[in-house]
């Protein structure tokens, strides 16, 4: 029987990965000067996501208000129309954000009534790079309105905040530095691994490498920089983060089975694991087929 791989060595990187990853989720906070306590969100619901921006004053009566710095709208199918208010009186650099690169579309729409005066459009499913963190201007009248309306496949997070420009490319700086120095370390960790898979040819070694490949692939996802790797296929932008999410668990699930030899020591459990393969597999097809369906 061969040595089994000595993954007790690894604790180190992974705690430095994980670190890191905090790093690059809480690297934005404290940088911006207006949270979204300072803006007044009102939210109304487009089942079909045909409403036009036009028509968007005629539903003003069935606005209702969002609570919360990161409201959470859910994950369905509908477009959501949002109401910005609470901006006016911002100095003239400002900006509104929307701090969640995993939103599939933004349309960002000053009205003046029914009259469409501004539009600018952004969002994962363009597969826009310089959107990582999508910023919009303001109304130069304080009288007009501003409407964002968004729609994803994913859990409608919408933490909008009021900032100044310069704080903008502040934050981009930091968060591309804490995403270069934990993709250093993504990959000083999958090339350790390949050389060990190569050279002991264990089959726990390859698992392992797609496993770290896969997380690592999500933290991308999850950040917005996989549209780097494929923002030119609008399909795969979108659903970038779903794939890689099951995938990062089929890939844990057949690192648990070879690394623990779960067919040779424990074959019941063996079959659980294969049970629980289907299942994520079923769900990533079930997802990637509603998903070809979706509308932005």
């Amino acid at each position: 029987m061969g040595v089994r791989p000595i993954y007790g060595r690894m604790r180190g990187w992974v705690w430095i990965a994980l670190a890191f990853t905090w790093c690059l989720q809480g690297c934005s906070e404290g940088a911006t000067e207006r949270k979204v306590d300072a803006l007044e969100l009102m939210a109304l619901e487009d089942v079909d996501g045909t409403l036009r921006p036009d028509e968007v004053h005629l539903r003003a009566q069935l606005l209702q208000p969002l609570e919360g710095e990161q409201p959470n709208l859910g994950m369905r199918n509908s477009a959501y129309w949002v109401k910005v208010s609470g901006w006016q009186g911002a100095p003239r650099n400002a900006r509104i954000i929307l701090d969640n690169p995993t939103v599939d579309s933004i349309d960002a729409v000053i009205l003046d009534g029914p009259r469409v005066l501004g539009r600018q459009r952004s969002g994962a499913a363009y597969g826009k790079t310089e959107d990582l963190i999508p910023t919009f201007n303001l109304p130069l009248n304080v009288d007009h309105e501003l409407w964002f309306r968004v729609r994803s496949t994913k859990p409608l997070v919408l933490p909008f905040t009021l900032t100044q420009v310069d704080r903008v490319k502040t934050m981009r700086v930091q968060r591309d530095l804490a995403l270069a120095l934990y993709t250093g370390i993504v990959l000083a960790i999958l090339i350790y691994n390949c050389f060990l898979a190569f050279s002991t040819g264990q089959q726990a070694y390859f698992s392992y490498v797609l496993v770290v490949l896969t997380v690592g692939l999500v933290q991308w996802s999850f950040n917005g920089y996989d549209r780097l790797i494929w923002g030119h296929i609008p399909w795969l932008a979108r659903n970038g983060l779903t794939i890689m999410g099951a995938s990062s668990g089929l890939a844990a699930l057949i690192f648990a089975r070879e690394f623990l030899e779960v067919r040779r020591y424990t074959p019941k459990w063996n079959r659980w694991i294969q049970g629980l393969l289907v299942i994520y597999a079923s769900a990533l097809l079930a997802a990637l087929v509603e998903s070809a369906t979706f509308g932005v």
